[in-house]
């Protein structure tokens, strides 16, 4: 089996036939089988959490939202597959840098400044 057919019958062990996949990720899976390396997609799709996530996605198990998807985690293989689904369209392109930087901030203050009456003026200020 070529390597491309190959990727094409994991993904439809994987995700199911693309007649039974929501038709907003429909594109994904044409990206998916028309990628240069089908062998590294491959392995992606089956041992990542971002391909774990794309078949939780497909069965509706998780909504297709930006939100939904910052539950599933942060490991680059979540944050590959956000960018696909931003790529052909299944989800809205949104900054997410700002919200990346004010949960860093969020957690580096709730773990560097205890006293409550130091962390308000700090809040205040990066919330300004």
């Amino acid at each position: 089996m070529c390597p491309t057919c190959a990727l094409t019958a994991g993904l439809d062990d994987r995700l199911g036939p693309a007649a039974r996949i929501p038709a907003e990720l429909l594109p994904v899976r044409a990206a998916i089988i028309t990628a240069d390396n089908p062998a590294i997609v491959r392995r992606w799709l089956c041992t990542s959490t971002g391909g774990q996530l794309l078949a939780r996605l497909t069965t509706g198990d998780v909504p297709l939202t930006h939100e939904a998807i910052d539950l599933a985690g942060d490991d680059r293989s979540i944050e590959n597959l956000r960018g696909l689904l931003v790529a052909v369209g299944a989800l809205p392109d949104e900054d997410r840098n700002l919200d990346q930087l004010a949960k860093f901030f969020e957690d580096h203050l709730a773990a560097t400044v205890t006293d409550p009456a130091d962390r308000r003026p700090v809040q205040a200020w990066l919330r300004w």
